[in-house]
């Protein structure tokens, strides 16, 4: 009985077929994909409005501040080497090639939108112990 449930030889074909025709329109999706070229567009407004509120943030959470405006500096001065200087800029790169990044952290890039997400509600948090 179960060599009956095995597809035939044209079923198999056919299969075969459909699975290389998914794969050729994966890998056309992949390409369209590697040859995108992203422009970046000011928004103008969330900037201001983040600039006006930044200070609002250190006096919540220093730490995170100080995190943020130091990331944003580098960042800064990495675009600037970038730009100004590309020799000194692909010398830093093929340098990087190097370096052995540890520990391996993996990036979350999705998450699952269903899951209910709780506001963080400041007044019920014990900051000595640091629980609800």
């Amino acid at each position: 009985k179960q060599a009956d449930s095995l597809p035939t030889t044209p079923q198999r074909n056919e299969i075969v077929q459909k699975h290389n025709a998914l794969v050729s329109k994966r890998n056309e999706i992949v390409q369209k994909a590697n040859n995108l070229q992203p422009k970046v567009f000011e928004v103008s407004t969330l900037t201001e409005n983040m600039k006006a509120k930044f200070n609002s943030l250190y006096k919540f959470n220093p730490t995170v501040y100080e995190a943020a405006n130091r990331t944003m500096r580098y960042a800064a001065f990495f675009r600037y080497v970038k730009t100004h200087n590309i020799s000194s800029w692909q010398k830093f790169l093929k340098q990087l090639q190097t370096v052995k990044v540890e520990p391996d952290v993996k990036t979350p890039t999705e998450w699952d939108k269903t899951q209910q997400h709780h506001e963080f509600n400041i007044e019920q948090y014990d900051f000595r112990t640091k629980a609800k």
